[in-house]
């Protein structure tokens, strides 16, 4: 019934659970059994069964994906070391993502994609430094001072058609001039943004 399409699918799905399983479909109990297009095709055919229906297509197996992260933290001790650094007010910086694609419009801390055979720390690296410098031109071996740079582990997530394998790393940045306030007003419009 067009006026209550609601209550036809809430039918459909209790015919689902209860008469028309997988496994054992009780057809002779079924009130729309002269509906069926599985029923009447086996009817009609010896070797076709209902349970043939609907047809299960196999899901294709997927791709793997490996991205480096980096969790960039620009220290507001400026001028101190780590020890000192830690347990200050310390800003992250965070990404918007894409309009379009995988997770559009998400945040997220760095990311970017690497090749297989490229997963090790040296190029992991170089492909990050490499991102951060076009995307907020932090260069980091000329413009800020790396006060920390370590791997903290790796994490696998699994989406429908990819499994992401995340190299994490933290880097603990104290930006050097100029640069340092730009940065800081790209970082506070992003955090503003992301949290209102």
């Amino acid at each position: 019934d067009p006026s209550r399409p609601g209550d036809f699918n809430q039918a459909m799905m209790e015919l689902g659970a209860t008469l028309c399983s997988k496994t054992k479909p009780g057809c002779s109990q079924c009130p729309v059994s002269s509906h069926c297009q599985a029923l009447a095709l086996s009817s009609q055919n010896a070797s076709v069964k209902v349970t043939d229906f609907p047809r299960v297509v196999p899901k294709a197996k997927p791709r793997s994906d490996f991205a480096a992260v980096c969790v960039v933290q620009i220290s507001q001790g400026f001028g101190e070391g780590i020890a000192e650094a830690e347990g200050k007010d310390n800003l992250f910086l965070l990404i918007k993502r894409p309009e379009e694609g995988l997770l559009a419009g998400l945040w997220e801390f760095p990311s970017v994609l690497v090749n297989e055979g490229k997963t090790d720390t040296l190029n992991r690296r170089k492909e990050m430094d490499k991102y951060l410098k076009q995307l907020l031109s932090i260069d980091v071996a000329r413009r800020s001072s790396v006060i920390l740079r370590e791997d903290v582990g790796q994490h696998v997530h699994i989406f429908s058609h990819i499994r992401l394998t995340m190299f994490v790393e933290l880097m603990i940045l104290n930006l050097k001039g100029n640069h340092l306030l730009s940065i800081l007003a790209v970082i506070h419009f992003c955090l503003a943004t992301f949290y209102y």
